[in-house]
This record gives C-alpha cells, sequence and structure tokens, in this order.
C-alpha cells in the first residue's frame, strides 16, 4: 500500500488505523506529489522491480498538484490497473461525495473512521 500526504502526522494516523486493522499490511509513504511521480515512473520502468500496487491513499489537498490531478497520472500506468485508491480531503465540499465509490476510486473526509478504512482495506 502506498499514502501520499504532505501532512506526516496524517501519514502517521493512518499507519497506525493500518497496523490495527492489519498489521501485516506494508506501507510505503510519500509527501510530495511530483516526487511521488517521478518515483514510481522511475522504479516502475524497471521491468525487473516491476510489480502491482494494490492500494494507494491519496490526499486531495496538496502543494504542486491535487489528488485528482496525481490519480490521472497514476491511472495511466499499468501497474496500477488493480490497484483501489482511496481520495481524501479535510474539505467540506467532498462531504457529497463521501462514501462514494466508483472504478476502484473511494472519496472519504478526514479523519476517515476506522470503520471506512477497515472498509477500504477489506476491498483490497
Amino acid at each position: 500500500m502506498m499514502i501520499l500526504d504532505d501532512s506526516r502526522f496524517m501519514q502517521k494516523i493512518l499507519e497506525d488505523k493500518i497496523k490495527h486493522i492489519d498489521p501485516k499490511i506494508q506501507i510505503e509513504f510519500f509527501s510530495h506529489p511530483l516526487s511521488f511521480i517521478e518515483t514510481i515512473k522511475n522504479s516502475l520502468s524497471d521491468s525487473n522491480s516491476r510489480q502491482l500496487i494494490d492500494a494507494l491513499i491519496i490526499d486531495y489537498n496538496m502543494p504542486e498538484m491535487n489528488g485528482l490531478e496525481v490519480l490521472e497520472i497514476v491511472r495511466k500506468n499499468s501497474a496500477f490497473d488493480h490497484c483501489k485508491f482511496l481520495l481524501l480531503s479535510a474539505s467540506s465540499k467532498f462531504s457529497s461525495v463521501e462514501g462514494f465509490s466508483f472504478d476502484r476510486i473511494s472519496f472519504a473526509i478526514k479523519p476517515i473512521s476506522d470503520n471506512d478504512l477497515k472498509i477500504f482495506i477489506d476491498s483490497i
């Protein structure tokens, strides 16, 4: 599982919640959208290290680019073909789509509840 969130505090909260749900889940953290995209392009272009990504949690409000822009780029990479995505936002403008899921993409408002996170993890 990968988590892209510019807040180290939110990364820690998500890690604690995920490890409580399933301590065996391996998590890779990223803080900056552009460096995340560069990292996945470089690591996934090497066919020897190529692996499928099962889940990506993305913060919507980040510097450099927002979560939807990241999602648009990431979904073009075949390593994410079977990936489930969770887009998180602290903004109330997303409250109308909270809990909504479409084409492997789910939306939630921060802080995500333990139950909603478990439902997402169970869907992987």
